[in-house]
């Protein structure tokens, strides 16, 4: 069986890259892929009209919402023949359509689904995709890739362990995509695990975990004062056209967002395309 793919998608050109990576991926690991368009049904909107007040838009916004979704789904379905005409996937990209949020259409269709893609400018850009990134880790606890690139399979993959619940999620949903990475290594910042007595903490037990599934990774450790640091380290360490997998959102989100955090630093940073799971 292999790995179905889901990418939730406006027809925006910053969500071509997302799209071209989630079918490339789902040929190299013989899965299935789909692209979702949702869209919220503009007639069930309410416009404020004042303090405690509101009211339905009238039939001409609606008329103009509708034209407007018609003309996203329309960008969509091009771009899904623009990404079949390169990547030659069994079956195509399947188009998934949903009068719905961006964000519950998204969860509800990761349970058909083993991963979601998305594009690096969707998960900055907050709005409608923003909050489908959020469902899919958060809500959905799927895997959740980040594409910086067009292409995740093949490359040199780098693994941040910390041997937290998070952090092997992420790793058990990259198996597939380790098995034909042309390197794995297993990061680890030294004084940032400090004396956690985490039982899969040593590097080593993944490694040999690891091994057991046919892959060989190399440990590297790396110095850092705090988990800022550590992620900074990690992100020029695997560097662009790499894949990097991590656990996201090990302490609340609120705090990482106030204190900041080793997901917070990957999302905001450059290089590296991302394998997320919470």
């Amino acid at each position: 069986m292999g790995l179905n793919v889901l990418s939730p998608t406006l027809g925006r050109p910053e969500d071509r890259v997302a799209l071209t990576c989630a079918a490339k991926l789902a040929k190299a690991l013989s899965g299935q892929c789909a692209a979702l368009f949702a869209m919220p049904d503009p007639a069930d909107a309410f416009i404020w009209a004042g303090e405690g007040l509101t009211q339905p838009p009238s039939a001409e916004a609606i008329d103009a919402a509708r034209e407007i979704q018609t003309s996203a789904e329309n960008r969509v379905q091009a771009a899904i023949e623009s990404v079949n005409s390169g990547v030659v996937l069994p079956g195509g990209i399947t188009l998934l359509t949903r009068i719905d949020s961006m964000a519950r259409a998204t969860e509800e269709y990761l349970a058909l689904h083993e991963l979601a893609v998305f594009s690096q400018d969707s998960v900055k850009s907050g709005g409608p995709m923003g909050g489908a990134f959020e469902a899919a880790l958060l809500k959905a606890r799927a895997p959740v890739v980040v594409a910086r690139d067009d292409d995740i399979t093949g490359k040199p993959v780098f693994i941040a362990w910390d041997g937290g619940l998070e952090a092997g999620r992420a790793v058990r949903a990259a198996i597939p995509i380790l098995q034909k990475a042309s390197s794995v290594s297993i990061c680890q910042a030294v004084s940032e695990v400090g004396d956690r007595a985490r039982a899969g903490v040593d590097p080593a037990l993944l490694q040999a975990r690891l091994r057991a599934s046919d892959v060989d990774a190399q440990i590297i450790l790396v110095d850092a004062s705090s988990s800022a640091n550590a992620a900074s380290g990690i992100l020029e360490l695997a560097g662009a056209g790499s894949l990097l997998v991590s656990g996201a959102y090990a302490h609340s989100r609120a705090q990482e967002m106030i204190f900041g955090g080793a997901t917070r630093t990957f999302l905001s940073g450059e290089g590296p395309s991302l394998l997320l799971s919470h």
